[in-house]
């Protein structure tokens, strides 16, 4: 059974521990350079009021974190983190269904009804956009309907504004801001999410 908190300034030991556990970003890539970013960042991460930071947890251990970020130049968001202990651990479609939908409801409830924002901008692995990757959020929106369920990010159209090649760094500062303002060795793909109106 999984339960969600969102985590609080003295949660920085068990969020810099996940960090050191499994320090991976789009969807499998990691380096040395990143790890030491996000453990350097944690305190940060916690105590920004411009970050938004649900955990996971499994008998009371985290065991993964969605860090999102309000953008402090524009009216949007951004899915800035997500890292899991184990990337094995969500095994039961069911359960995992559930917990993302509960987890949904809490973005949306703080992203659009509390901060009134309603475009959200992420950025991932183009080489490996599953079901589980947020560049697969096409698939994972139509994989949930075989469930019944219904997420507030299916009331949102995606665009790809861009892929970006290994070793290459975007044009605009939102992007390079977004991928830590640096290079990686794989390519990067970029996309915005627009909110449907009724």
């Amino acid at each position: 059974m999984f339960d969600i908190k969102i985590l609080q300034k003295e949660d920085q030991d068990i969020l810099k521990n996940l960090f050191v556990k499994n320090p991976q970003v789009f969807n499998g890539y990691t380096d040395n350079q990143y790890q030491d970013y996000l453990i350097q960042s944690t305190e940060t991460i916690l105590n920004d009021k411009l970050f938004f930071n649900v955990g996971i947890f499994n008998k009371n251990n985290l065991v993964g974190v969605i860090i999102l970020k309000e953008f402090s130049t524009a009216p949007a968001w951004c899915w800035a983190h997500h890292l899991f202990e184990n990337r094995g651990f969500l095994i039961n479609n069911t359960e995992m269904i559930e917990m993302f939908k509960d987890i949904d409801q809490i973005i949306f409830d703080e992203m659009e009804n509390k901060r009134k924002l309603n475009r959200w901008h992420f950025a991932y692995n183009a080489e490996h956009p599953g079901v589980r990757s947020i560049g697969g959020i096409d698939r994972l929106l139509r994989f949930s309907k075989n469930f019944k369920k219904e997420y507030n990010l299916s009331k949102y159209h995606y665009i790809t504004e861009h892929i970006l090649e290994p070793n290459s760094v975007p044009k605009y500062d939102y992007q390079k801001n977004m991928i830590l303002n640096r290079s990686w060795p794989i390519r990067i793909g970029f996309r915005t999410a627009f909110k449907i109106e009724d």
